[in-house]
């Protein structure tokens, strides 16, 4: 049990960032976003149909909450196509 809230303490103190030459931005983050970051940190990368098996929903769907992440830079697409996967940032 600590170590999930351990984990989640981590995430929050991602939530909240600067960009450079930016004000602070917060973001808020789904339960699905957490937990993509969460498999991201414990397997080091991930791919789309990894994602969709374990949260059973669309490409689309997965694909959204993955553009997030991107457009928020918690994580990395490494590739195209069927080799592609999702990494954290450095």
């Amino acid at each position: 049990m600590l170590d999930s809230i351990n984990k989640v303490k981590e995430v929050i103190a991602k939530i909240g960032f600067t960009r450079k030459g930016e004000k602070a931005e917060q973001i808020e983050l789904t339960e699905k976003q957490i937990k993509i970051l969460e498999m991201i940190r414990e397997k080091e990368k991930i791919t789309n149909k990894d994602l969709r098996l374990m949260f059973k929903i669309s490409r689309q769907a997965i694909v959204k909450e993955l553009s997030k992440l991107i457009d928020a830079r918690l994580i990395n697409l490494v590739g195209k196509g069927r080799g592609a996967y999702y990494e954290g940032t450095s």
